[in-house]
């Protein structure tokens, strides 16, 4: 599973999904973190930024803020996605991966819902 979590490189914590300029995309076998990379984006350019997360084959997306236009193409890219979230990437990728990431709002079969 491939993961990507909007990254701020200054302070090491999740940016909003349009405010960023870089995913840390990470690489995940069941329940663990295989491997990490720093992406660059388009900041602000939604259309190129979730062409590149298909292109990436990412399967789910973690960043703190997101808008309408964005949850509607990544739903249209079958991505999942889950907001709200802030801190660490690691950890958050971690708390993810073993059922314990709590969002503000996120996609479940393409279906947005509040947790």
């Amino acid at each position: 599973m491939k993961i990507a979590v909007s990254y701020n490189t200054d302070n090491n914590t999740i940016n909003g999904f349009l405010s960023t300029s870089h995913f840390l995309v990470f690489q995940t076998n069941y329940n663990s973190i295989v491997s990490s990379e720093v992406v660059s984006t388009m900041k602000g350019d939604i259309d190129l930024t979730i062409g590149m997360l298909g292109l990436f084959e990412t399967d789910a997306v973690i960043c703190n803020e997101i808008d309408q236009e964005a949850v509607q193409l990544l739903e249209d890219e079958g991505i999942v996605f889950y907001s709200g979230i802030t801190g660490n990437p690691d950890q958050a990728v971690s708390r993810l991966l073993n059922g314990t990431l709590k969002a503000l709002l996120s996609t479940s079969k393409g279906k947005p819902s509040a947790c």
